[in-house]
């Protein structure tokens, strides 16, 4: 539509008590409703999906329905050319790119240094 639509609470609720069908709770409740009949141990879904769940548990809270235990499901990445030639041209490892920005740029400067960057000498002599 590109627009925005601003309502204040009390046009929320006018319309809500005019046109109830107008509002539906399925993105909180439906989780909540399938969990209270047919309970799940673990919910196994994508990091989205488990991001999602843990959004929802104040509302399980609420309801006194149990929260499954969340189980991320296996992934997997597939670098294309352009970033594999970027990996190898730096020399890191494929599992660097599941690490932090920080982790990687540490990664690469110990790798290029020729002395121990990690200050760990110096730390013990202060200690």
């Amino acid at each position: 539509m590109n627009r925005s639509i601003f309502f204040v609470e009390e046009e929320l609720r006018e319309m809500l008590e005019a046109h109830p069908e107008w509002f539906s709770p399925n993105v909180v409740l439906r989780p909540i409703y399938e969990e209270t009949i047919l309970p799940n141990i673990a919910y196994l879904g994508g990091s989205a999906e488990v991001a999602y769940w843990m959004q929802l548990k104040p509302m399980f809270d609420r309801f006194s329905v149990q929260f499954s235990a969340l189980r991320p499901s296996n992934s997997a990445l597939v670098p294309n050319t352009a970033v594999q030639l970027t990996i190898e041209k730096f020399g890191l490892e494929d599992k660097a790119l599941f690490q932090s920005l920080l982790y990687m740029k540490t990664a690469f400067v110990q790798q290029q240094a020729e002395m121990d960057v990690t200050l760990s000498e110096e730390k013990e002599k202060l200690i």
